[in-house]
Protein backbone atom coordinates (compact mmCIF):
# COMPACT_ATOMS: atom_id res chain seq x y z
CA UNK A 1 0.00 0.00 0.00
CA UNK A 2 1.83 3.08 -0.73
CA UNK A 3 1.90 5.96 1.63
CA UNK A 4 -0.60 7.95 0.11
CA UNK A 5 -3.40 5.24 0.44
CA UNK A 6 -2.42 4.84 4.18
CA UNK A 7 -2.61 8.05 5.12
CA UNK A 8 -6.31 7.50 2.96
CA UNK A 9 -7.03 5.26 5.04
CA UNK A 10 -5.76 6.52 8.59
CA UNK A 11 -8.09 10.10 7.67
CA UNK A 12 -10.90 7.65 6.93
CA UNK A 13 -10.35 6.20 10.31
CA UNK A 14 -9.94 9.57 12.00
CA UNK A 15 -12.90 10.52 10.74
CA UNK A 16 -15.10 7.69 12.32
CA UNK A 17 -13.76 7.76 15.28
CA UNK A 18 -14.71 11.59 15.36
CA UNK A 19 -18.40 11.03 14.22
CA UNK A 20 -18.47 8.42 17.12
CA UNK A 21 -17.48 10.54 19.51
CA UNK A 22 -14.52 9.13 20.47
CA UNK A 23 -12.40 11.96 20.56
CA UNK A 24 -10.13 10.17 23.55
CA UNK A 25 -8.80 8.04 20.93
CA UNK A 26 -7.38 10.53 18.30
CA UNK A 27 -4.13 10.38 19.74
CA UNK A 28 -3.78 7.04 19.15
CA UNK A 29 -3.54 8.11 15.24
CA UNK A 30 -1.22 11.18 15.79
CA UNK A 31 2.33 9.20 15.38
CA UNK A 32 1.26 7.18 12.25
CA UNK A 33 -0.34 9.83 10.54
CA UNK A 34 2.67 12.39 11.58
CA UNK A 35 5.02 9.73 9.99
CA UNK A 36 2.82 9.28 6.83
CA UNK A 37 2.80 13.05 6.11
CA UNK A 38 6.77 13.10 6.46
CA UNK A 39 7.07 10.42 3.67
CA UNK A 40 4.88 11.58 1.49
CA UNK A 41 6.39 15.17 1.58
CA UNK A 42 9.63 12.98 0.97
CA UNK A 43 8.76 11.14 -1.23
CA UNK A 44 5.71 12.72 -3.12
CA UNK A 45 2.46 11.61 -4.06
CA UNK A 46 0.33 12.07 -7.41
CA UNK A 47 -1.39 15.10 -7.88
CA UNK A 48 -4.64 13.10 -7.24
CA UNK A 49 -3.88 11.39 -4.40
CA UNK A 50 -2.64 14.67 -3.08
CA UNK A 51 -6.15 16.43 -3.58
CA UNK A 52 -8.12 13.42 -1.96
CA UNK A 53 -6.03 13.46 0.73
CA UNK A 54 -5.95 17.57 1.33
CA UNK A 55 -10.38 17.33 0.72
CA UNK A 56 -10.28 14.24 3.82
CA UNK A 57 -8.49 16.07 5.86
CA UNK A 58 -10.16 19.10 5.49
CA UNK A 59 -13.59 17.52 5.86
CA UNK A 60 -11.74 15.82 9.68
CA UNK A 61 -10.87 19.87 10.45
CA UNK A 62 -14.77 20.39 10.42
CA UNK A 63 -15.71 17.42 11.88
CA UNK A 64 -13.27 18.16 14.68
CA UNK A 65 -14.45 21.81 15.20
CA UNK A 66 -17.73 20.46 15.75
CA UNK A 67 -16.81 18.34 18.24
CA UNK A 68 -14.71 21.18 20.29
CA UNK A 69 -17.53 23.09 19.65
CA UNK A 70 -19.61 20.32 20.80
CA UNK A 71 -17.41 20.12 24.07
CA UNK A 72 -17.45 23.67 24.67
CA UNK A 73 -21.11 23.96 24.46
CA UNK A 74 -21.40 20.82 27.39
CA UNK A 75 -19.00 22.35 29.60
CA UNK A 76 -20.82 25.66 29.11
CA UNK A 77 -24.49 23.65 29.72
CA UNK A 78 -22.68 21.95 33.00
CA UNK A 79 -21.73 25.62 34.37
CA UNK A 80 -25.09 27.41 34.04
CA UNK A 81 -26.35 24.42 36.11
CA UNK A 82 -24.04 24.91 38.77
CA UNK A 83 -24.82 28.61 38.76
CA UNK A 84 -28.18 28.33 38.99
CA UNK A 85 -27.24 26.36 42.11
CA UNK A 86 -31.07 26.30 44.29
CA UNK A 87 -32.81 28.65 42.21
CA UNK A 88 -35.02 28.07 39.05
CA UNK A 89 -35.63 31.06 36.56
CA UNK A 90 -38.77 31.65 35.21
CA UNK A 91 -41.87 33.87 33.62
CA UNK A 92 -44.79 35.31 35.60
CA UNK A 93 -48.26 35.57 34.04
CA UNK A 94 -47.56 39.19 33.23
CA UNK A 95 -44.08 37.89 31.72
CA UNK A 96 -41.66 39.38 34.04
CA UNK A 97 -39.13 37.58 35.34
CA UNK A 98 -38.79 35.74 38.47
CA UNK A 99 -36.50 33.62 40.30
CA UNK A 100 -37.85 30.44 42.45
CA UNK A 101 -36.10 29.50 45.44
CA UNK A 102 -35.81 25.66 45.06
CA UNK A 103 -34.70 23.46 47.63
CA UNK A 104 -31.06 22.14 47.86
CA UNK A 105 -30.09 18.67 46.27
CA UNK A 106 -30.12 15.95 48.96
CA UNK A 107 -31.50 12.77 50.50
CA UNK A 108 -35.19 12.55 51.34
CA UNK A 109 -35.78 10.01 53.73
CA UNK A 110 -39.42 8.64 54.25
CA UNK A 111 -40.76 6.82 57.27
Amino acid sequence: MSDAAALERLLRREAALLRAGEIGRLPELLGRKAELIARIEQRGATPAAVRRLQLLAARNGRLLAAAIAGVTSAVDHVEALRRAGGRLESYDARGRARVIATAPPGVVRKA
